[in-house]
């Protein structure tokens, strides 16, 4: 991908450190602790990476003087942010928001000057959105939060595959791709769009205690008795992509620990709400709904949570769906906006071997499996027919295939790090 050579809308040059093309990337280097409201007055356009989350890239938006729309993975996440800033909401009704109808959206932009026009809308109702606005949709800065969640859920969830699609026919100076954590992309398109790296001078360090061990879910409840024992008024959440884990993580809570029922919830998709049984719960703020709370990988990405908590993730090494990458894990810790009390990881490797592959090999099954997904991205782009089905392809993959304890993801992410 070519390096964003546009210039910067700077609004406070103390605050830029450098600016600069490094081996074919730019890298724009930031004072540590600023927001980027604080540094520019516009988003750069293209693929903007920020090395670390909470750098307020959807906040600038938001407040650029121009107008935006701003596509976020969840509802929740949409709802929360349009109302902090005054910003029309478009999307299913929340707990904050109703259910605007198509005339209340222009009525309310009509209402304001145009650089004050913004709408927050949940990525299910872009297309929607895009057939209110008519040919004014191309006046409007478009940006995508998160797109990394967009690239690994299009395989089960076809409106974020839509948003990419009208992305690229959006104007190439009027939209931005915002994500934490980049992945490759395989679309022949958006492997032509600039991309700018935004950094602190120094990156931000997290205080992890790692736990290796053979009993998943027994050293998790282990982590969490600890918790409630040290700092009981605190509240915990665990990050387990599995609902069967959740589950019986949450059971032998209340049946051996006493915990009370409607102290636990697992929030996960609605598809998953029969499994979840009782537990079940969906997001309806920027504070976790209870004291203990399990999520799924439905709730990784995509939302702020404005308050302070203990973070267990847990990664599985004997199920290549159950395992965390570096790239899941900063995306988890992510979500907390005022500081974690404490971040675990519980994570267990392959039985069949008992040990993480050496980085040499690491890096040479990324490279084998880049080298097969480049082959089927270069056969199928010759067919109008196959050609939309090469990211779905590339994730399922990634995000299924294996070896050894890590997951193709991890390695994948492994050689991006190691050629950086």
């Amino acid at each position: 991908m070519p390096a964003n050579s546009s210039p910067l809308d700077v609004k406070d040059p103390a605050l830029l450190v450098s600016d600069e093309i490094i081996a074919d990337r730019r890298i724009v280097v930031i004072k540590n602790y600023c927001h980027l409201s604080d540094v520019l007055y516009t988003l750069p356009c293209g693929i903007v990476c920020k090395d670390e989350t909470g750098m307020g890239a959807t906040h600038l938006e938001l407040t650029a003087p121009r107008p935006s729309i701003i596509v976020e993975p969840l509802k929740i996440t949409a709802s929360s942010k349009a109302q902090k800033h005054g910003a029309v909401y478009y999307g299913s009704k929340t707990a904050q928001e109703p259910k605007p109808t198509a005339q209340e959206v222009r009525d309310r932009l009509l209402s304001l000057p145009p650089e004050k026009r913004k709408i927050v809308v949940v990525a299910d109702s872009l297309r929607k959105v895009r057939e209110i606005l008519g040919e004014e949709f191309k006046d409007y800065f478009l940006m995508i939060d998160e797109a990394d969640s967009f690239q690994i859920d299009s395989t089960f969830r076809n409106s974020m595959s839509v948003c990419l699609d009208i992305y690229k026919e959006h104007p190439a100076d009027m939209r931005a791709l915002v994500t934490a954590t980049p992945l490759a992309f395989s679309d022949v398109g958006l492997k032509q769009e600039s991309v700018i790296h935004i950094k602190y001078e120094i990156a931000q360090v997290r205080n992890i205690e790692l736990i290796h061990c053979d009993n998943i879910n027994g050293t998790a409840i282990e982590v969490i008795r600890r918790i409630l024992i040290q700092t009981p008024a605190d509240k915990i959440m665990i990050a387990y992509n599995s609902v069967g884990g959740c589950v019986d993580i949450a059971k032998h809570l209340v049946d051996k620990e006493s915990q009370p029922q409607e102290d636990i919830k697992i929030l996960c998709s609605s598809s998953s709400k029969d499994k979840a049984g009782i537990f079940f719960h969906e997001l309806e703020g920027d504070v976790l709904p209870a004291k203990i709370n399990l999520l799924t990988s439905a709730y990784f990405t995509g939302f702020d949570l404005h308050e302070s908590y203990h973070l267990l993730s847990v990664s599985d090494g004997d199920n290549p769906i159950f395992l965390l990458s570096d790239s899941r894990l900063k995306q988890v810790s992510g979500r907390c906006r005022n500081g974690l009390l404490s971040e675990t990881i519980v994570y267990s490797t392959s039985q069949a071997t008992g040990e993480i592959p050496k980085v040499k090999d690491m890096v040479a099954a990324a490279q084998f499996e880049i080298r097969a997904l480049e082959c089927i991205s270069f056969h199928y782009a010759k067919s109008p027919h196959l050609e939309p089905n090469i990211s779905k392809i590339r994730d399922q993959v990634i995000n299924h295939t294996g070896d050894k304890g890590v997951c193709s993801q991890t390695k994948v992410d492994f050689l991006l790090d190691s050629v950086s």
